[in-house]
């Protein structure tokens, strides 16, 4: 008892300094565009001529979405494109438009992320294209609204729920995922992996598209003759091109260059140059530590300049040397040779890979003298890794036919019908964690043919013994269970309010039963309260008083839960409800 009133104490610590945290956090650039976007959010006609373009949380203008711009342009010549720009690569996005003569184009403007502009245009454009949206978690789709995620190509290594901490790593990508109307990824393999390891299956009401990749289109038609003189010109080289391109692998470089990482970057492509001098060594890092290796001089005549279109960029490589980068599944388009090298020491097993080494459509070594050797044999490799570069083309871009942009910007066009749902839905709160009815243990015991999700509280997600308790039991229940975790901080507890933050928080889902085994009754509880018409709980006077709030009736009970549904309910619900409970 004593030490149960501890951890409890501890808690109660921890959440009041997490509040103080949360209420600053309200005062920053993102939280004030939240709240100005969550106050107008109804304000403003969707302009079905608008198209918005966040690409990787305005940080490039790149990809695919890119590519569907640069469509769109040429196809409607009366829509408007906004693209968002964070505040330190504004300069990118512009030498981007120049570098395809765009930048004089009136119909582009370029919107500085979070400021009450880009607010405006999230709320009002027609079409919102992105291929992430990962860190940002401001968007709640609206309902004339179409969302389609480009994502950023065929994963090599693991995704969502399958990577170590994938669990509350992955709960605001799926968030957005579950509002995309389009999912537009590369190849059936990579469709599968999200149904699975991002827990679409069961929820996700939206199409996956499976058309070819629009950002590999200039890998089959090539680039136009300006642009091409222009690569020509920023790469300062007409020599056949080696471009090194590893993934990110988890650590941070340190601005200085001083970490081991940079180190090793450095030793591969100072030991390639030194044996090959009819190539030209280039250098793309993982956008995560560009800046550490800009900072870095020794880098300078390797290093690739960010704005520059990457896949326009592998259309001019010879030779690909990467890790675990999605990179080699495009770059099989070209038909050239792909070589692969881990400098790393540890990331199979820490972060792991869906395919073996074996199987890839290059050789793979640890070794920069293996890659040295290799690129003297060059056509030899490729004769000895035939069969399986043939296998990687059939099954990761056969799609690839230099069409996919027009194929996709003519598909998301279409207001989308959703799809309806198979199995019953749940969604129960796992909010409190100090009761022995702890909710996945729940979970657990709902057959499979249901498809469940839990939705957290952030802030008792806390190193304490209730979030412990959370971590050791939801595991358990992954093989059916996905989480959504509320991270929204409640000023404004007026029902309107409660209802955006609701479905903000399950990416504008709705469900067919909200269970509520907490004895107590919460904030949080009254946003869960906005997102099902038949509610299952632990009676609770305050409760109650908000369900009648909200137009709900008293049905039965069963167990010692009472049943609440509104006039909108499915009337099926009570006997599978009881068969579940029973």
């Amino acid at each position: 008892m004593f030490k149960k009133t501890l951890n409890h104490l501890r808690y109660l610590k921890n959440d009041r300094k997490w509040q103080k945290t949360r209420y600053l956090s309200v005062l920053t650039l993102e939280g004030t565009a939240k709240q100005f976007y969550d106050t107008h959010y109804d304000d403003w006609q969707v302009d079905h001529h608008l198209f918005l373009y966040d690409v990787r949380d305005g940080q490039q203008l790149d990809d695919s979405p890119f590519e569907l711009l640069r469509y769109y342009l040429g196809k409607y010549p009366k829509t408007v494109h906004v693209i968002v720009a964070a505040e330190k690569h504004v300069d990118i996005i512009k030498q981007v438009l120049y570098f395809w003569n765009l930048q004089n184009d009136t119909r582009i403007i370029i919107v500085q992320q979070f400021s009450n502009q880009h607010m405006q245009y999230l709320l009002t454009a027609k079409y919102i294209i992105t291929n992430a949206m990962i860190f940002s978690n401001i968007l709640v789709k609206r309902e004339s609204q179409i969302l389609v995620n480009t994502w950023h190509g065929t994963p090599l290594k693991k995704m969502g729920y399958a990577m170590p901490g994938g669990v509350m790593g992955s709960w605001n990508v799926i968030r957005t995922l579950m509002m995309t109307d389009y999912l537009v990824l590369p190849n059936q393999y990579t469709a599968d992996i999200f149904k699975h390891d991002y827990r679409l299956t069961g929820l996700f009401r939206g199409e996956i598209v499976v058309a070819g990749y629009p950002r590999n289109d200039v890998l089959v038609n090539g680039m136009l003759d300006d642009q091409l003189k222009k690569m020509q010109v920023e790469l300062a080289t007409d020599q056949p091109v080696i471009l090194y391109a590893p993934t990110w692998t988890g650590d941070s470089a340190t601005l200085d260059g001083t970490h081991n990482g940079l180190e090793k970057y450095l030793d591969v492509l100072q030991k390639i140059q030194a044996n090959y001098s009819n190539y030209a060594i280039k250098f793309k890092p993982h956008p995560y530590v560009y800046e550490s290796i800009l900072n870095d001089d020794r880098f300078a005549k390797y290093l690739i300049p960010s704005w520059l279109n990457t896949n326009a960029l592998l259309a001019y490589t010879a030779i690909l040397v990467t890790d675990y980068s999605s990179l080699f599944f495009d770059f099989l388009v070209t038909k050239r040779p792909i070589i692969f090298l881990d400098i790393t020491d540890n990331y199979q097993s820490e972060r792991g890979t869906y395919l073996g080494s074996t199987t890839l459509p290059g050789p793979f070594t640890t070794k920069v003298s293996d890659v040295i050797e290799w690129i003297g044999q060059i056509d030899q490799v490729q004769i000895n890794y035939h069969e399986q570069y043939h296998h990687f083309v059939n099954e990761f871009v056969s799609e690839d036919d230099g069409n996919a942009t027009q194929r996709v910007g003519e598909l998301v066009q279409h207001e989308l019908k959703l799809k309806t749902r198979g199995n019953l839905s749940v969604l129960i709160n796992g909010e409190d964690f100090s009761t022995d009815k702890f909710s996945p243990l729940v979970a657990k015991k709902i057959s499979n043919k249901v498809d469940v999700s839990i939705v957290v509280y952030v802030s008792h997600l806390l190193d304490n013994w209730y979030g412990k308790q959370f971590f050791s039991n939801v595991d358990d229940t992954m093989s059916n269970t996905r989480i959504f975790v509320n991270d929204d901080m409640i000023i404004d507890d007026s029902w309107q309010q409660l209802n955006i933050i609701g479905q903000r928080v399950v990416g504008t889902q709705t469900f067919d039963i909200l269970l509520i085994e907490q004895q107590a009754s919460s904030l949080h509880q009254k946003i869960l309260l906005t997102l099902s018409d038949t509610v299952v709980m632990v009676p609770n006077t305050q409760r109650e008083q908000w369900l009648l709030a909200l137009n709900y009736q008293y049905i039965s009970s069963i167990n010692d839960l009472a049943i609440w549904q509104t006039k909108a309910a499915n009337p099926s619900i009570l006997s599978q409800i009881k068969e579940e409970l029973k």
